[in-house]
């Protein structure tokens, strides 16, 4: 049986704060794993160009799952095939147009984008600045971020602004159709499909890769995919996920896929 690891980006592949590895073998040894037939893929809430552009910087041929499992390439840049209907992608990609509405009626200014870059590379004016930033990437999901800027032109999560999109997001649409999710401590508020879960995308790419053992690499909870997956955890990952987890690595980030990437080339997990 052939294997097949998927790893989460965010705090696990890469550090957050920065959107890079933290250990330059990464490159060398998932080489070695395509060599040993050990393809690797990434599984992320990301959207589906920003993983594409990470696997093949890093030359990983695996699948690509990205949005939370609604979104799944079977390899780098091939034809996605998507997790949720039509209808519902189409009202969820129709959203960021009311994140739009809602920061001019809040006079916030507005980014449209990969905003995740916007945030690393823009320089930022007077102090108090309200930004809403909608990434347009997204395909069957929508993300915003709501800041203001601090007095050092830094950007700070406007928990209020987020409660306001918050409420907005869920006033356009029954409350069951969608999972939203806001994250206080980074000013993000997710919307997804209420059935999107990484679960929903490994069992994609089981129907599309049949018998191959799947590992999973992640550092939360929201990266278990239940029975029949194999689950490693890196350093850093919350003690629900390491609970639950077959392997728990000590390095952090980076390291600690490395670390777990060996395991797997030398028979070990």
């Amino acid at each position: 049986m052939n294997t097949l690891v998927l790893i989460d980006k965010d705090e696990t592949l890469v550090d957050v704060c920065t959107e890079q590895t933290t250990d330059s073998r990464i490159n060398e040894v998932v080489q070695r794993a395509r060599k040993q037939g050990v393809r690797i893929g990434l599984h992320s809430d990301s959207p589906l160009r920003s993983l594409t552009d990470i696997q093949l910087r890093l030359g990983m041929d695996g699948p690509t799952v990205a949005e939370l499992g609604t979104v799944v390439s079977i390899s780098p840049g091939a034809e996605p095939v998507y997790a949720v209907g039509e209808e519902l992608r189409k009202f969820l990609y129709h959203l960021r147009y009311d994140l739009v509405g809602l920061a001019d009626a809040e006079s916030a200014d507005i980014w449209l984008g990969d905003v995740v870059e916007n945030r690393l590379v823009a320089r930022f004016g007077e102090t108090g600045r309200r930004i809403i930033g909608v990434n347009t990437r997204r395909r069957s999901s929508c993300l915003g971020f709501c800041w203001y800027t601090g007095e050092k032109g830094e950007l700070i999560p406007d928990t209020t602004l987020l409660e306001r999109a918050e409420s907005w997001i869920k006033s356009k649409s029954e409350r069951s159709q969608l999972r939203v999710l806001t994250n206080f401590q980074h000013g993000v508020l997710a919307i997804h499909a209420a059935e999107a879960s990484k679960r929903l995308g490994t069992d994609c790419v089981r129907i599309h890769v049949p018998d191959s053992r799947i590992v999973m690499i992640g550092n939360a909870l929201v990266d278990y995919c239940g029975k029949g997956v194999t689950h490693a955890a890196v350093g850093n990952a919350d003690a629900d996920y390491k609970g639950r987890a077959d392997y728990v690595s000590v390095g952090y980030y980076t390291t600690g896929v490395v670390d777990i990437l060996e395991r797997i080339l030398r028979g070990e997990l």
